[in-house]
């Protein structure tokens, strides 16, 4: 998404450019497994500009559920090329085959003035990038403590995996490994489920870095060819 400056271009955003690209593609999601939607924001505007809020609005369709939002530091000077990042955790609630819009982007922000500080405060509503639930014979869910993060303090992460059918299921799971993420714990196994059975991993991880950094993801699949019939990911912010 690009803030543009509403003084020197005029432009809005409107409902009815929802479907011009880049949004004209969708978006696969199983229900029940959380979702990780991080949005980068770059001013392209010719003068400084501070964006003090970036929020994401869910529409009330019961598909999509907030479950969380990463820490997010207001940016008093944001320049021309420069981008920031804000991460959203969501959870597929229901089936739907249908694609549409779950929801729009609020980003709140304000041109600089050297003479009377931070002027005509705007709220940029953009559409979300359409998207369709399907049902998942295996759901994944990451998930880590409700605690602050610091760099270089060990924190647990959990990678729960579910049969959600009746019939046994051969599965084979990668963690894909991260440069942001130290991780502790074996990378690559095979498990047998059970019908309706749920098994948890658990690793120990390091953060490298400060700011929205991205956990290692989990690929998950049938037996041992490796057709992928789920990918999980988080971010978490340092």
């Amino acid at each position: 998404y690009e803030v543009k400056d509403w003084l020197t271009n005029g432009l809005n955003v409107r409902e009815s450019e929802a479907n011009q690209s880049p949004l004209d593609s969708f978006i696969k999601v199983p229900v029940g497994e959380e979702v990780p939607l991080s949005i980068d924001v770059t001013s392209i505007s010719a003068k400084p500009i501070s964006i003090k809020n970036v929020e994401l609005d869910i529409l009330s369709t019961g598909m999509i559920s907030k479950v969380s939002k990463n820490k997010f530091e207001p940016v008093e000077t944001l320049d021309e090329g420069d981008t920031i990042s804000a991460g959203f955790v969501l959870n597929a609630t229901k089936v739907s085959n249908d694609t549409g819009q779950y929801g729009d982007v609020l980003i709140e922000w304000s041109r600089l003035s050297e003479f009377k500080g931070n002027v005509l405060r705007n709220i940029c509503r953009v559409p979300t990038l359409p998207l369709s639930i399907v049902s998942s014979p295996l759901c994944v869910k990451i998930s880590t403590p409700e605690t602050c993060f610091n760099i270089c303090e060990v924190f647990t992460l959990e990678v729960e995996m579910k049969n959600t059918t009746e019939i046994s299921m051969n599965v084979c799971y990668e963690l894909i490994n991260s440069r942001q993420v130290i991780v502790s714990g074996e990378r690559k196994s095979y498990i047998n489920l059970m019908p309706l059975d749920c098994e948890v991993f658990r690793y120990t991880c390091i953060p490298l870095k400060k700011g929205l950094i991205s956990l290692p993801a989990v690929r998950v699949g049938k037996d041992e060819g490796y057709h992928f019939i789920s990918k999980a990911a988080r971010n978490i912010h340092v």
